[in-house]
C-alpha cells in the first residue's frame, strides 16, 4: 500500500509543479524524527539517511527540513517555503487543550501550502479546524484490498449500532 505522504511527494514533484515547488518542511507532532523516517521509508520504498531537526535533506528532488510544531507557537516560521506537511496532527486536533495551540502554529506557518495529514478519522474531530483549512481530501482505501474494505464495513456497522453516522 502506498502511503499518503508518498502520494503528496509525487504530487509535489509532478512536472507541472517541479519548477516552482522545491523547499518544504515536514512539521512533526507527537512523534520522533526517527518514527517519521520509518514512515517515509515505507511509503517511499527507499532507505533514507539518518534524519534530524538541524539539516536539510534532499528527497526526490525536494529540499525537506524537519521541525516540531510545538516549537513554533509564538513566532512565524516557514518563510520562503513552498510547502509544509504537518504529520501526525490527530492528537493536536482531538485534544481540546492542544487544539488552540495548534491553531496558533498553523497561523504562524507562512509556507505557500500547509498540508495536514490526520489518521484514524472515524470521528468528527477534524471538522473542528475546518474554519482554518482551505480544502479537505479524504483518502478512501477501501478499494486497496479486501481487508480495508472489511475494516471499513465493521466500523460503519459499529457506528450504526451506536446510532451514529459516518463523519463524512
Amino acid at each position: 500500500m502506498v502511503s499518503v505522504k508518498w502520494k503528496i511527494f509525487c504530487y509535489l514533484r509532478c512536472p507541472y509543479f517541479s519548477h516552482i515547488i522545491k523547499n518544504g518542511t515536514l512539521v512533526i507532532g507527537n512523534t520522533r524524527v526517527q518514527d517519521e523516517k520509518i514512515f517515509l521509508e515505507r511509503g517511499l520504498r527507499k532507505i533514507l539517511p539518518r534524519l534530524n531537526l538541524r539539516d536539510i535533506f534532499k528527497i526526490y528532488g525536494l529540499n525537506i527540513q524537519f521541525t516540531q510544531w510545538k516549537k513554533h507557537r509564538d513566532f512565524r516560521f516557514n518563510d520562503n517555503k513552498d510547502f509544509a506537511i504537518f504529520h501526525p496532527v490527530q492528537t493536536a486536533i482531538s485534544d481540546v487543550s492542544e487544539r488552540d495551540k495548534f491553531r496558533k502554529v498553523l497561523a504562524n506557518s507562512k509556507a505557500r501550502k500547509n498540508i495536514l495529514i490526520t489518521t484514524n478519522d472515524f470521528n468528527n474531530d477534524p471538522e473542528k479546524i475546518y474554519d482554518i483549512v482551505n480544502a479537505v481530501l479524504i483518502l478512501d482505501t477501501t478499494a486497496v484490498n479486501e481487508e480495508n474494505k472489511q475494516i471499513y464495513a465493521t466500523i460503519k456497522a459499529n457506528l450504526a449500532d451506536d446510532g451514529k453516522e459516518e463523519p463524512y
